[in-house]
């Protein structure tokens, strides 16, 4: 029986893996951002700041390993509305 739940929890990491690579990719792909509608407009050098700030102008696979390094640590970064917290927090 613990053979079985073990074998059962380690096909449980590769689906997890696709399914957290697939809904990465579909986030980056609807347009917009988190930067683009809200109650202030950014000029291009705020956005561009932004990016640069949270990592967002790096190549998508870099930006993929990253996120997926602090979900293992669970780090799941800084707050896009309270920049000074953490999301956790």
């Amino acid at each position: 029986m613990i053979r079985y739940i073990l074998a059962r929890l380690l096909g449980l990491i590769p689906v997890l893996l696709i399914l957290s690579i697939i809904t990465f990719t579909l986030m980056h792909e609807v347009p917009g951002g988190p930067w683009k509608y809200g109650q202030r407009l950014f000029s291009d050098e705020q956005i561009a700041a932004l990016k640069a700030r949270y990592g967002l102008d790096k190549p998508l696979w870099q930006q993929y390993l990253t996120w997926l390094s602090g979900v293992i640590r669970f780090d799941f970064g800084f707050s896009f509305k309270h920049p000074d917290e953490t999301v956790i927090v």
